[in-house]
């Protein structure tokens, strides 16, 4: 309870993981901490490639985007905390940069989806600067003023409870 939510290691593989959500949804959930990694394929098996690509994805992520501004980023709590074991609704963290030059913002449909939309105002942004906004789960991208997405916000839709989206926001 004395450290923020933030803080504490998330493990990615082993630990029964892979039975509480998908994939990329946990992976996505690491970017916001301190990652950390278990057993990413039983002992002796060999590593499915695929998998190993999409494991490498989120270190590149992790490395190359967050890593540089997380110790001094500001973490934003966009829906209430998730209470219990079977959390109902949407879960939704936005990490920025002190200088509001990048952001991620992961939005998390939990185990009984209450609605299909989520209407997301971001709050780490500038509103004078605009951002390329990379949806991750299509791979496309839009510029978008900030004033537009901290005021108007944006839609995001995900269908079914354990899905996730991704926005990576990079100033220009």
């Amino acid at each position: 309870m004395a450290l923020p939510p933030e803080y504490v290691d998330r493990l990615l593989g082993g630990q029964s993981g892979q039975t509480a959500a998908e994939f990329d949804f946990q992976a996505r959930l690491l970017l916001f901490l301190q990652p950390k990694f278990g057993f990413l394929y039983p002992i002796g098996a060999q590593p499915n490639p695929g998998f190993m690509r999409r494991t490498k994805r989120w270190v590149d992520l992790y490395k190359n985007f967050v890593r540089p501004f997380i110790d001094t980023s500001r973490i934003y709590h966009h829906t209430p905390e998730a209470d219990g074991l079977d959390p109902h609704g949407w879960g939704v963290l936005e990490l920025a940069s002190a200088d509001r030059a990048k952001a991620i913002c992961g939005l998390f449909q939990l185990s009984a989806p209450t609605r299909p939309e989520y209407e997301l105002r971001l709050r780490g942004l500038d509103v004078s600067r605009r951002y390329r906004v990379t949806f991750d789960n299509s791979g496309q991208s839009s510029i978008v003023d900030g004033f537009l997405l901290m005021e108007q916000g944006i839609k995001v839709r995900l269908e079914g409870a354990l899905t996730s989206e991704l926005l990576v926001l990079e100033g220009l």
